[in-house]
């Protein structure tokens, strides 16, 4: 994208969550107002552009092992040890090994790679534009509903997650709160929690469940509700 226009640059900064903008201490990163799945935070806008680029030096790394073919099933082969010794041992199939539909498959896994690292090069570009142009149009980047907003394109891409380090405990009880300000359902409680996860990777448990999250945020409701 040579030239970026101001609607090109709200759609971009859109789809990365961007709701606000303000500026911070003299000298300092401009401050973004993140929002998405009905949960809003501020971050300074050099955080999400190295979120961006890491996001995108990640994305690069997987077109590498899918141009050697880690996703294939493997093939095995005897290596010669010395002498009569030898050892069966998987290895990573060739391009010529690779059956008709692993090679639709490479190419699929291919182009959707590509086309989240352009979407990271167009977010990265867009708040470039947002640098320069912010008092322009930070009036027009506000109003958007969170809950139509996706920090990251679909499928895989995390553009815009952010660590919360303040533990499992203190996410339970973001989510409880928020669950009990719009006097959520189970199922809505679920919801809540599935989309702190897919805005938050919590520091101490990275592998935590919204299903772990969820039942600890029940527990929360349980208690409270007894008191």
């Amino acid at each position: 994208m040579d030239v970026m226009t101001e609607y090109q640059a709200l759609q971009l900064l859109r789809s990365a969550g961007v709701a606000g903008v303000r500026n911070g201490e003299p000298g300092s990163s401009l401050i973004l107002t993140i929002c998405s799945h009905g949960f809003s935070d501020e971050l300074p806008l050099s955080r999400l552009k190295s979120d961006v680029q890491r996001q995108a030096h990640l994305l690069g790394e997987q077109v590498h092992t899918v141009e050697e073919n880690s996703f294939a099933q493997r093939v095995k082969v005897r290596i010669s040890l010395g002498g009569d010794e030898s050892r069966e041992m998987e290895v990573l199939k060739s391009n010529n090994q690779l059956t008709q539909e692993e090679r639709l498959e490479k190419k699929r896994l291919l182009s959707e790679l590509d086309l989240e690292i352009k979407h990271c090069q167009a977010v990265l570009a867009a708040l470039r534009y947002l640098q320069v142009y912010h008092r322009e149009i930070s009036g027009k980047l506000k109003g958007i509903v969170p809950e139509a907003v996706s920090l990251r394109p679909e499928p895989s891409s995390r553009v815009g997650k952010v660590l919360w380090t303040k533990g499992v405990n203190s996410a339970a009880h973001h989510c409880h709160s928020e669950g009990k300000r719009q006097q959520a359902s189970d199922a809505h409680l679920l919801q809540l929690c599935e989309a702190f996860l897919a805005r938050y990777v919590i520091q101490e448990e990275p592998a935590y469940t919204s299903e772990q999250l969820f039942n600890n945020v029940r527990q929360i409701r349980l208690l409270d509700a007894s008191e």
